[in-house]
């Protein structure tokens, strides 16, 4: 989900949203990984949490 599409999500599942994190249930998802190069040759593994858990938190 993009973030501009967090508005229209929202107001459709606010209601069983609320109530996942009020009663203690919510559970977030999985971390998506990205390798990103580093100029030294490395890689730096970048964690990307999905739009409703970065509200969240």
């Amino acid at each position: 989900m993009k973030v501009d599409e967090l508005l229209s999500y929202l107001q459709e599942h606010y209601e069983t949203l609320k109530a996942s994190l009020l009663n203690e249930v919510y559970k977030p998802k999985a971390v998506r990984r990205k390798e990103i190069p580093k100029p030294n040759g490395g890689i730096r593994l970048l964690g990307i949490s999905t739009v409703i858990d970065r509200l969240i938190q």
